[in-house]
């Protein structure tokens, strides 16, 4: 089982959790790290570092992150190069590649990314394009 570590800005990693758990329930292997706007990237870097080093210990990891390019995700790619190489870090988290990854959570890490990936690619669509298909 691959456990899921959301890595975002104050407040989107804690109300996507949430509201996957009103659909599926406690999600015991999502944990969230989200940047407080009192936080430093210093503290916040260092407490995923210990976390990644503690669960990668023992079961693949995947990070999802909020924002391409912003303090969260570098911050996440920097500490999975340090503490956890092989766990892949995937950008533009949505609910539905949370709900995804959820859903094939036994899957391994690397394949999982690409899962999540599909599922929140394929909920973009403008309008009402996605009918019939």
């Amino acid at each position: 089982m691959t456990d899921l570590v959301l890595v975002t800005h104050f407040g989107v990693g804690e109300a996507i959790k949430q509201a996957a758990e009103s659909i599926y329930g406690p999600c015991c292997r999502v944990t969230v790290f989200d940047l407080r706007p009192d936080d430093s990237c210093d503290r916040m870097r260092t407490r995923l570092i210990e976390h990644l080093r503690d669960s990668c210990a023992t079961r693949p990891v995947l990070i999802l992150t909020d924002l391409p390019g912003a303090t969260p995700h570098n911050t996440a790619c920097t500490a999975a190069q340090t503490a956890c190489p092989a766990a892949p870090v995937v950008t533009g988290l949505n609910l539905p590649m949370l709900l995804r990854a959820l859903n094939h959570a036994d899957a391994p890490a690397s394949e999982l990314a690409e899962i999540a990936v599909t599922g929140g690619v394929r909920c973009v669509f403008a309008g009402d394009s996605h009918v019939g298909q």
